[in-house]
């Protein structure tokens, strides 16, 4: 090669080895570089926009993407793409993670990748979707609980239906069953002195 590398991300496409970034010795290094085996010579590519060793490398739809990396001071997450053809370095949608020392591959003809796979920011929309649903859900399951409930006539059973009503299943049924049951203690009560007064 003409530069020093170690950490360098190496690939092999159309016929010809592809050198990139790395560290020389000195710092983290943005530069490419090629090799023709047929004519046996090394030659210069442009720059990266981003320094970087320790990095994934891998080709897809004739573009080569250099991932992640490590650029000497912090772990990065920038994805840009080289374009054989045009010569070219293009950003490409950065990772939303910082990653180094990774590895990159492509899997092909998956009959179910979208079950793998999503758009940038759609895990969160789903996540919050069932989020919503299950609260939908609980809050159904709260208000079939509570108007599925025997209904106690007494002062205490109507204090209790009160609470269970107001909020829901935060309060446990223990304490309307205990208002109920102190409510026909006192109902036992008032009968017992009305029988006790008439006679």
């Amino acid at each position: 090669m003409t530069s020093r590398r170690s950490g360098v991300g190496v690939i092999a496409y159309n016929g010809a080895i592809y050198a990139v970034g790395g560290f020389d010795g000195v710092s983290r290094t943005s530069t490419a570089e090629r090799y023709s085996p047929t004519d046996r010579t090394w030659s210069n590519l442009p720059d990266m926009y981003n320094a970087r060793s320790n990095f994934g490398i891998e080709v897809i739809d004739d573009m080569l993407f250099v991932i992640g990396g490590f650029n000497g001071e912090t772990t990065i997450y920038n994805v840009e793409c080289y374009d054989t053809q045009a010569g070219e370095w293009y950003n490409a949608t950065d990772m939303n993670l910082y990653k180094s020392a990774l590895s990159a591959c492509v899997v092909r003809d998956l009959p179910d990748v979208r079950d793998y796979v999503y758009k940038k920011g759609e895990n969160c929309a789903q996540q919050q979707h069932m989020a919503v649903q299950t609260a939908v859900t609980t809050s159904s399951a709260r208000t079939a609980t509570t108007n599925t409930s025997p209904v106690n006539t007494s002062p205490a059973g109507v204090v209790a239906g009160y609470v269970i009503n107001r909020f829901g299943a935060r309060v446990s049924f223990f304490l309307g069953s205990f208002l109920a049951t102190l409510g026909m203690f006192l109902g036992n009560v008032r009968s017992a002195s009305l029988v006790n007064s008439l006679s």
